[in-house]
Formats: C-alpha cells, structure tokens, sequence
C-alpha cells in the first residue's frame, strides 16, 4: 500500500467464511474479515462482520446482498450491498 505521502507499506488481510447451500440457486454466507491488519502509523486495522445472499438465476445469472457492520471505530458502522453478476 502508499499513504499520503507517498511512502510504501505493508499490511495484511484476513477473513473467515462460512457459507451454506440452501437449494441448488440459494445460498447464504457470514464472514469476520479484516480488509487492512497491522497498519501501524499508516492506518487502522478495519474489522467487519458481514452476512449475505445470493441467488443463481441460471447458470449465467446471480443476484446478490450483502450487509457489512464495522467491529471497530476504523470501520464504516454499517454498508448495504447489492450486486448483479452475468457471465457472457
């Protein structure tokens, strides 16, 4: 990564995922994920738990939704996603 003044960094990520088949086109998903560790002076450690749906409309087609709480004062408090995948 590079902060604001142009300085070189190294941080990490992490997740854990659990995700469940509820039929063949549903499926559900929560994750503990951490898009930046260990910052130091560059940043914060951002920590969210996230949980989710997606549905396989065909087998070109998914929708899906996801919701993001921020376990940490470095991460948003909450985001709602929403997504739309197609493959050609």
């Amino acid at each position: 990564n590079e902060d604001s003044a142009g300085h070189d960094y190294v941080s990490g990520i992490a997740g854990i995922t659990l995700g469940h088949g509820w039929t063949p086109s549903l499926r559900s998903f929560v994750e503990l994920a951490s898009e930046e560790l260990g910052a130091g002076r560059h940043g914060d450690t951002q920590l969210t738990f996230d949980t989710g749906l997606v549905w396989l409309v065909n087998d070109n087609l998914q929708l899906d939704t996801a919701a993001y709480a921020g376990l940490n004062r470095k991460t948003p408090d909450i985001t709602i996603a929403v997504g739309l995948s197609a493959r050609w």
